[in-house]
């Protein structure tokens, strides 16, 4: 799976680049009229150029926000001598559906120490067009800076006996 992290942004630019300029050259000089052919096709490739750096490279692409949901949160696994850390599991309040699980100990004393059912869990979530979610990471839960390590998991519940879907608009980065 090599190909997924390839970056196929310039070979878009080289398909488009054929369409946009060589199409409309082979048609200049296939015609009997007289045109500015050099004029007309080196416009054609800034334009074609500097409208695709903006749509695809500029400022709009890694938009990044902090966002911050309540989240419910319980303690599914205390330490043993197979896991070192405390799993903790905690579910969005505005959809119950998507839930993360996050490993570390002291966070769980410091959730118990507080002795409140909903925490504020603070996101930093990136974007593209200021619309279309690009990624998330969590960056503090009950005021608490944390790091995720590769056991933390993010996802829906969906059970079998639990016939309902969670939804795409239910998703809480949206």
């Amino acid at each position: 799976m090599l190909l997924a992290y390839v970056d196929v942004r310039p070979l878009f630019y080289l398909a488009g680049l054929l369409v946009v300029v060589i199409l409309p050259a082979i048609l200049i000089l296939c015609s009997q009229t007289r045109l500015k052919k050099p004029r007309l096709i080196t416009l054609l490739f800034l334009a074609y150029t500097s409208l695709f750096a903006f749509l695809l490279y500029g400022p709009l692409i890694h938009y990044q926000e902090t966002q911050t949901h309540p989240m419910t949160w319980e303690i599914v696994d205390p330490p043993t001598r197979y896991t070192r850390e405390t799993q903790i599991r905690l579910r969005f309040v505005q959809s119950p559906s998507y839930q993360m699980t996050h490993h570390n100990t002291e966070l769980a004393q410091h959730l118990l120490q507080l002795d409140q059912e909903t925490v504020p869990v603070t996101f930093s979530v990136s974007k593209a067009y200021f619309f279309f979610y690009g990624g998330h990471s969590v960056l503090a839960i009950a005021d608490q800076r944390v790091t995720m390590t590769r056991f933390d998991s993010f996802g829906s519940r969906f059970t079998q006996r639990d016939s309902t879907i969670p939804k795409t608009s239910d998703f809480p980065f949206y």
